[in-house]
Formats: structure tokens, sequence, C-alpha cells
């Protein structure tokens, strides 16, 4: 009997340890594991949201005793509609659900460099957020984490990324381009719903599953990077309500025949990556005119950049014409919609162009 209550006064006294709470008048803490004095942090009351820009503590110190803040908790500055920007130091481990959520003048945030979880819903409707730099050491990004960050431009996914979870990126509609890193195994379902803006997205080798609807009306869709030898099977709908048809799909060295063989990949326009030491780029610095063409392509290089090969495609992603100069005739062209391929010394760029055969000009 002794031993038991000794055993059950030990559980209590820790539970109650690890429950506590502490403040400074600004911030609360709660110790989350006693042996480390590990406590997570979070507004001081549903009254005290901070106003302009928040710097979240690396340590707390309660008469002598030193705490490390290691994570930022759960709805822990929700609804804060003044907070304008957030940085967190290096002690920072995890994001719990909604902690920023509904921060709608949040304009930036600097992730601190060891997080390796960003929950559920983090994000979540911070309408303003224009920029977020995801560091190499996160492994989960939550569901709906960034959903309706309506400002935010770009995203690339680290390689140590393992999972995206379902909504992530939904309803950003500024997000222009998305890099998926080579360390995600999995994509979640609406992911990139409704980025109406998304303009391209190349997608790492390591993922073996995207959900469905996951580029659903991505109606500006222009560009897609995919990089497995074998092409993943996914559902139709990931690209529902996307002109599939228009848009090139750029593949690994040798594997057109299998994607021209394969369901939904084979109904983009497949583009072989010939040249896998160069950078894709589609902004490396030159024009195309005119387009749509009837005779002469002219290409205009700014300085420095040399032109190194043109490879012009059709629309099955065979290779209809090849250059090394910068003025291509394409006179002998059917009407249709091709894919020109430009390799300079600064990378990769590849640009829809449309020829009008010259007996389209007659009038009868």
């Amino acid at each position: 009997m002794t031993k038991q209550l000794l055993f059950l006064l030990c559980f209590l006294s820790i539970t109650i340890c690890q429950s506590q709470t502490l403040d400074d008048g600004v911030f609360k803490y709660t110790v989350t594991d006693v042996a480390n004095n590990y406590v997570s942090v979070k507004k001081f009351n549903n009254a005290a949201c901070p106003n302009g820009s928040l710097a979240i503590p690396e340590t707390f110190d309660d008469k002598g005793t030193v705490y490390y803040v290691t994570s930022i908790a759960t709805q822990a500055f929700k609804n804060c509609n003044n907070l304008t920007s957030v940085t967190m130091g290096s002690n920072i481990i995890s994001i719990e659900n909604e902690a920023f959520a509904n921060c709608t003048n949040l304009t930036s945030v600097s992730i601190g460099s060891n997080v390796t979880n960003i929950g559920n819903q983090t994000f979540e409707n911070c309408e303003n957020l224009v920029g977020v730099v995801i560091p190499n050491s996160v492994i989960n990004i939550g569901g709906s984490a960034f959903n309706a960050c309506a400002s935010l431009t770009s995203i690339i996914i680290p390689d140590n990324v393992i999972s995206i979870g379902d909504y992530a990126f939904e309803l950003c509609t500024s997000l222009s381009s998305a890099t998926i890193g080579n360390g995600v195994t999995s994509m979640g379902e609406y992911i990139f719903s409704e980025c109406t803006s998304l303009t391209s997205v190349s997608i790492g080798n390591s993922v073996s599953s995207i959900g469905d609807f996951a580029f659903s009306d991505c109606t500006n869709l222009n560009s897609v990077t995919v990089n497995w030898p074998t092409p993943l099977a996914i559902n139709s709908n990931v690209f529902n309500n996307v002109t599939i048809g228009t848009i090139p799909l750029t593949v690994p060295e040798g594997t057109v025949t299998v994607y021209l063989a394969a369901d939904v990949w084979k109904n983009f326009i497949v583009v072989e990556e010939t040249l896998s030491t160069l950078n894709f780029n589609t902004t490396i610095g030159l024009q195309v005119y005119p387009n749509p063409v009837e005779n002469q392509l002219h290409i205009v290089l700014n300085q420095g950049i040399e032109l190194e090969q043109v490879n012009l495609y059709n629309n099955l992603g065979q290779l209809v014409k090849q250059s090394k100069v910068l003025i291509t005739d394409v006179s002998e062209l059917n009407k249709g919609l091709y894919i020109l391929e430009i390799a300079t010394n600064r990378g990769k760029s590849i640009k829809k162009i449309e020829p009008i055969p010259i007996t389209d000009n007659f009038i009868y």
C-alpha cells in the first residue's frame, strides 16, 4: 500500500509539473517537459494580442530557473489581427495547430531554423502574408497550414519535408510557382486547389501519392515538371478543370514514351528533359516574337546570355525542328500549338508558340 501511495504521489507530482503554467505579463508558458525545462508559449490572455512585430523568446527565466521555449501552442496567437510580423528563435521545434490562424494583417514570418512541424491551419486565412521561407528542418506541413493565404506569391518545399497535408495551400490565389522537394512522399487532397495564379509546378521524385483535386481549378497553369522515371498513377481529377492538353509536361530524359502511354500524363504535351545539367528557368532573360508567327520566329537574349540550342516540339511531344541560331523558320509548320525549348548558358526556357500557315491569310 505504501509503495502504491508513493507511486501515485510521484505520478501526480509529474503531472502537475508538466501542466504548470507561468507568465511574464506578456506571454503565458506551459511546461511540456519537466526534465529539460521545455515550455510552450502563447499570448498572456485572450485580450493580450500583440500589435506590430512579435519576437518569440528563446528562453524564459522564472525566479532563476531558465525554461526553453520549444513550441508555439495551439491557437497561441489566433485572431491577433494587428500582428504584422513574427520572428522565432532556434529553440522552436513545433508550431502547433492554428497558432497564427486568422492573423489577417500578418505580412511576414521568419520560421525558426530548427522547426520540424508546422501544424494544421497554422497560418490559415493570413491573407496578407506575402513570403514564407520554410527551413530545411521542417518534416511535416499540416493540413490547411497556409490555406487562403491570398497574398503568398511563391513556395519552395525543401527536401527534408516528407508530407504535406490536405488543403495546405488551397485558395492561395496569388501563388505563381510551387516547387515540391525530393523528400516529399505524399501530397494531400486539394493541396493547391483554386490557386488561380499558379503557372508552374515542379514535383520531386519521391512523391508516391497525390491526393484528389490537388491542382483543381489552377486555371493558369502552363508548366509542369516531374521527375519520376516511371509515371506516378494519379486520378484524372488531380487536374480537375485544368486544360492540360495545352500544358507542356517536362519529364526525365528517355521517358517520353512511357509518359505518352500513361493515363492523365499522356494528355499533356510531353517534353523530354534532354539537357539535365541545365536549370529549368522561365525567366532567364529572353524574348520571343512574333507569337503567333507566320514565317520567322526571333529570339532576343539579354547581354551575357548565349544560345546553345533551340528545340521545337509538336503537341505530341515529338521533336520537329532543331536550331542553333536566333532566327528560326517555321513557315512549313502546320497550324497548332508547339513548345519552344531554348537552352542557354544560363539555363533553359520553355515557351508555347502558335505558327500561322500562310494559307490561313488568303482571302477567297
